[in-house]
């Protein structure tokens, strides 16, 4: 009389493909599912393309013009940034220059939903030449000895 427990080698490789099926399945509903994951944040967060700017509180035409997907995340790395003697950007040392990013107003100027990250750079590009915004320059321009 055969074992209820065993199988015949035949059985076995077809139980074993079935399986392996079945984990070659979870894994690829894993991976649609990060994918799906992933293209809903990238689409959510250009949804909320946001262009700010930021100025100080006294009186002054300096001004500086920046795009983000997180408003608030942004704001803060700007505000960390300034603090940050090593950081030589034209808009950080204006920042340090002027008291501190306590002396500023960053606000947000226009949000909006865009197709496409460049899309919304272009935006940003755009109101940055419009508005003339002197801080968005990386470094002070050198200046030739005659």
């Amino acid at each position: 009389m055969k074992d209820e427990m065993e199988i015949s080698e035949d059985e076995f490789n077809s139980e074993e493909e079935e399986i392996i099926s079945m984990f070659e399945d979870m894994e690829i509903d894993n991976k649609e599912q990060e994918n799906t994951i992933e293209n809903k944040k990238k689409d959510n967060s250009l949804k909320n393309f946001c262009i700010y700017k930021i100025i100080p509180k006294q009186e002054c035409k300096a001004l500086y013009i920046g795009s983000t997907t997180n408003f608030k995340r942004r704001k803060n790395q700007h505000k960390k940034n300034s603090k940050n003697k090593f950081k030589k950007e034209v808009l950080y040392e204006f920042i340090r220059a002027l008291g501190g990013f306590d002396n500023f107003i960053c606000e947000k100027v226009l949000e909006f939903p865009c197709e496409s990250r460049e899309e919304g750079l272009k935006k940003e590009k755009e109101l940055i030449e419009k508005m003339n915004a002197t801080l968005n320059t990386v470094m002070l321009p050198k200046i030739n000895k005659v």
